[in-house]
């Protein structure tokens, strides 16, 4: 399972991030998505959350976000890192 959404840098809640979180079949955080269990995007809008999420045939992770701006970014596997020659 793929969860999207936000991660805040400090306790003021801003600036956020994109959040992808995977959990296992079981429930189980992937510890092998990511770095430190999260794959963190900064659009560098101030108020970036990820919202929607689709996986292609190959296994790579596509996601997008319409809330302080357009994005759309491909995250490659293993690892779950971001294909910066997507477009």
């Amino acid at each position: 399972m793929l969860v999207a959404g936000r991660a805040f840098a400090d306790a003021t809640y801003h600036p956020s991030d994109w959040a992808l979180v995977r959990n296992t079949a079981e429930g189980i955080i992937d510890c092998s998505f990511g770095a430190d269990d999260i794959v963190r995007t900064d659009f560098g809008t101030g108020a970036d959350q990820g919202a929607a999420l689709a996986l292609t045939p190959a296994g790579a992770v596509v996601a997008g976000e319409i809330y302080a701006s357009l994005g759309v970014a491909r995250y490659l596997t293993p690892g779950c890192h971001r294909d910066d020659g997507f477009e």
